[in-house]
């Protein structure tokens, strides 16, 4: 088998594995009285058990020393946390499926960061690409009932967020340099993710510890479709890099308004609410539109 069909399969597996992570994350507040810091305590101590147990084996003799990423490590992951619990405070207040496509307006604030703050000119295409994403992002927000507005604080939050992480984590892969890049790319998810665990310990006893240890059996499920999806992403990026990655991800979307299609279908209503097939059919389109914003982005210079 190819590498390049290797990295596609490992991108659709991590569009996949992050669109039952936001089901999941949608089950945990609705059921668990709505406790996003919970879920993020619990969830990166699970997360921070696999990436010890992966690390061992992915772990390089070339690596470099650890004053030379180790500030790379911060700063891709405080972000990233950040960006976590508010996305986990959207779930409270609307369904995963219309969370999960938009967060593809990231690469609005891509653009605007990479464009003021770091000096990159974009092409006219790029900023055309930026424009789609928002005309996707609009309209995903006026089919069916309306978005409530007070996710939009929360929204920025997590964009900001996950874009300085994106920013952070291809300067921590290179700073990996010279282990390979595959190689390179699943030390840094492991690396990243027992960081994560280390910061939100400390978080155990506030954000409820005995009542942590009876939400396992919620938090679990997130735990593995994330980190499986970090996994799969990372990987994905060794073999066919980040742009193509990037595309591939961003099929999240599409695939989170069909997975909650079947759920509401089958009585899952308190997850997912039971959409006409007409108001189904727009948002596929608006999440396929936010999709092809993304390719024309990544493939504008």
């Amino acid at each position: 088998m190819s590498t390049s069909v290797i990295g596609i399969l490992l991108g659709l597996g991590a569009a996949t594995f992050q669109s039952l992570s936001y089901i999941f994350s949608r089950l945990f507040v609705i059921r668990r009285h709505e406790a996003p810091m919970r879920l993020l305590v619990g969830a990166h101590v699970c997360m921070a058990l696999f990436a010890l147990a992966i690390l061992p084996m992915a772990w390089s003799d070339q690596m470099p020393p650890f004053q030379v990423y180790a500030w790379h490590v911060v700063r891709t992951n405080i972000p990233y946390l950040c960006a976590q619990l508010s996305l986990f405070i959207m779930m409270r207040h609307t369904e995963a499926s219309r969370v999960a496509p938009l967060l593809a307006l990231k690469i609005v604030v891509l653009a605007l960061l990479t464009s003021v703050f770091m000096d990159r000119v974009l092409s006219g295409r790029q900023w055309i690409a930026a424009l789609l994403c928002l005309a996707g992002a609009f309209s995903l927000g006026v089919s069916g009932k309306r978005l409530p507005l007070r996710i939009l604080p929360w929204l920025a939050c997590s964009l900001l967020g996950y874009s300085l992480a994106d920013i952070n984590i291809e300067q921590l892969v290179l700073a990996l340099a010279p282990v390979s890049k595959l190689r390179a790319s699943v030390i840094a998810t492991c690396l990243s993710y027992v960081f994560c665990g280390v910061i939100v310990l400390p978080l155990v006893p506030w954000a409820g510890g005995r009542r942590l240890a009876r939400d396992w059996r919620y938090v679990l499920p997130f735990a593995v479709a994330w980190f499986g999806a970090m996994i799969c992403l990372f990987a994905c990026f060794g073999y066919v890099g980040p742009v193509f990655g990037n595309i591939l991800q961003s099929l999240r979307g599409i695939l989170c308004i069909l997975i909650g299609a079947v759920l509401a279908k089958h009585g899952f209503s308190e997850l997912e609410e039971r959409l006409p097939p007409r108001v189904l059919l727009f948002r596929i389109g608006a999440a396929g539109m936010m999709v092809a914003a993304i390719y024309v982005f990544a493939t504008g210079r």
